[in-house]
Parts: C-alpha cells; structure tokens; sequence
C-alpha cells in the first residue's frame, strides 16, 4: 500500500538527485503520477 513520507534529499547530478535518507532497501519512489495517489489505496506497478 502506499504512504506517502518525507525524504531527505543530497546532491544532484546532471538530472539525478540524492536520496541522503528516508528510504529504506526494499522502498519503491513514486516520480511521476503521484497526484493520484491515496495514502492506503490499493495500486497496480505497471512498470517496474
């Protein structure tokens, strides 16, 4: 399910930028269509 929570983010690089903290191993970000989402809501990952 997803929730949304704040991350800490470092430097950038060209067009990539740092997680520095706030996520874990195993999380998935979500970068795009965020908008849409609903902290709980069931959701379907199209493009892994």
């Amino acid at each position: 399910m997803p929730f949304f929570h704040a991350i800490t983010t470092g430097k950038t690089f060209d067009r990539y930028i740092a997680v520095d903290s706030g996520l874990k191993e195993d999380d998935i970000m979500v970068i795009a269509g965020q908008i849409n989402l609903v902290d709980g809501r069931e959701l379907e990952i199209i493009n892994h």
